[in-house]
């Protein structure tokens, strides 16, 4: 069927476009004031120069979204709108214990699964790194980074 991606669309783009290349069909829909919707084929070229307008009409909206500003410059706003979320306490309180008792809980695995588990995850090597460094395969390493999960997983549910 169509092979172009969903595209989203302002209220003023009240069409919506189908082709299906291999057998060189192009259509156009759209309702009328009525509500009565219509689907009407058009010919390649149409279809291209509604397209076209769609596409630009794409980047004008993301433009829009990405580079105008929409709310007036005050702290607050500016606040809302930094990425550094402050958290509270309690919550600083619940991920420090959360991550000792995983820290206790990875201690607990064979040592081959709790080094490379570490380094895949805390030290974010890749699997070939971490082959490299183990001189073995990636597929190895692989598969005691998931055995060592899931032996992580039981010991969690416990």
């Amino acid at each position: 069927m169509d092979s172009r991606p969903k595209r989203r669309k302002t209220k003023d783009n009240p069409y919506t476009l189908e082709s299906i290349e291999e057998m060189k069909i192009y259509r156009v829909s759209f309702c009328d004031n009525t509500g009565k919707k219509y689907k009407i084929d058009i010919n390649q070229d149409i279809f291209e120069v509604l397209n076209q307008f769609e596409l630009d009409d794409l980047k004008l909206l993301n433009e829009y979204d990405r580079h105008i500003e929409h709310l007036e410059q005050s702290d607050e706003t500016l606040y809302k709108k930094s990425k550094i979320k402050e958290k509270n306490t309690e919550t600083k309180l619940l991920e420090k214990f959360m991550l000792e008792n995983l820290y206790k809980k990875i201690s607990e695995l064979p040592d081959i699964q709790k080094r490379r588990i570490k380094m895949y995850f805390f030290e974010d090597m890749t699997l070939q790194e971490i082959a490299n460094i183990e001189h073995c395969s990636c597929r190895a390493v692989k598969y005691s980074i998931d055995a060592g999960l899931s032996k992580l997983k039981k010991i969690l549910k416990k």
